[in-house]
């Protein structure tokens, strides 16, 4: 199997994952330890090929299964970068499944203006022409679910809707912020996690980013 079609196959799974409805976090989750975060993962950030200042994540929610996290730059623009990591799966208590961190050239402005679409955050809902009558759902806005600080600017917290209307971020919380006049993001999804702790999860690693190292 080609090195493609096997990445297809992957992100085909991981959109599966994050289409479903969460099972219930239990009373005791803790959910993961943020460790330091593993090689793969700085890694690739320093293989973006971007014009904007990669910010790297140093602390991330501890991998689940065997192996470590597979991470890749996804897609291509000159201006954004997006990195899509698998961080595996777990029958075990809550974990982090799927992450992605990425950021655009330009800072972003009052929630919804200004998030570049390949960012690929929902921000508006679509709607195509069904045959024979109707329409059809194809995406619908993440939502602000709460507003916090990162690097002492304000942050929006979103929440996708499942995929997929969500798109590749579907189910996922998701953190904008602007700094140094460029936009940055962290979009996490878990299992058997609360969405307060999905929250506390991603502004812990937002907080974490710092400037890649080449």
């Amino acid at each position: 199997m080609s090195t493609g079609v096997r990445w297809l196959f992957l992100f085909a799974a991981l959109l599966v994952g994050c289409g479903g409805d969460d099972k219930p976090a239990p009373k005791n989750s803790l959910g993961p330890r943020l460790t330091v975060a593993p090689r793969a993962i700085t890694n690739v950030c320093a293989k973006a090929a971007t014009a904007v200042p990669v910010l790297c994540p140093t602390r991330w929610p501890s991998p689940s299964g065997r192996g470590a996290p597979k991470a890749r730059v996804f897609g291509d623009a000159a201006d954004v970068y997006l990195i899509n990591v698998e961080n595996g799966f777990s029958r075990r208590g809550g974990h982090v499944f799927h992450l992605m961190v990425g950021g655009q050239a330009h800072p972003f402005g009052r929630w919804p203006a200004g998030v570049d679409p390949d960012l690929r955050v929902t921000t508006r809902k679509v709607t195509i022409p069904q045959r024979g009558g109707g329409t059809f759902v194809q995406k619908l806005p993440a939502r602000r679910i709460a507003t916090a600080r990162v690097h002492g600017a304000r942050a929006t917290v979103l929440q996708e809707p499942p995929y997929p209307a969500g798109g590749i971020h579907g189910g996922h919380v998701v953190v904008l912020w602007s700094e140094a006049g460029h936009g940055y993001l962290v979009s996490v999804h878990g299992e058997r996690l609360s969405r307060d702790k999905l929250v506390s999860i991603s502004l812990a690693i937002a907080r974490s980013m710092r400037a890649s190292r080449t």
